[in-house]
């Protein structure tokens, strides 16, 4: 979802994803949402060259900032908190470690302004 609202690779990601949180909203009666980007997200690394992991940490985190903007600009009333969630490898055949970031954020709506002449 972050992926495709920050950075979409085709043009009909972002309105889909909006539809599918716009039925979950009118639907399902949602009222928070929880977005989240993770390290080591083989989706991102087709997209985005992390240099490092600040560099990637950043990128993440900057991505669920844009993407809640998009949101908040259409659902000014969902509540919205954002976590990053960092996977550290383990050794070879063991499971890898998750830990959960909340980012803290003040999200506000994104304005589109444009005029009209006539």
């Amino acid at each position: 979802g972050c992926l495709d609202l920050a950075r979409p690779v085709l043009d009909f990601h972002i309105g889909y994803v909006m539809r599918q949180l716009s039925l979950a909203i009118e639907e399902l009666g949602v009222t928070d949402l929880i977005l989240m980007n993770q390290t080591d997200c083989k989706a991102y690394r087709k997209v985005c060259d992390f240099p490092s992991e600040q560099q990637e940490r950043r990128i993440l985190i900057d991505d669920m900032k844009k993407a809640a903007r998009l949101i908040r600009g259409v659902h000014p009333d969902l509540g919205i908190e954002l976590v990053l969630i960092k996977v550290t490898s383990g050794t070879p055949g063991s499971q890898p470690e998750v830990e959960f970031e909340p980012i803290p954020c003040q999200i506000e709506p994104r304005v589109f302004a444009h005029s009209a002449t006539i």
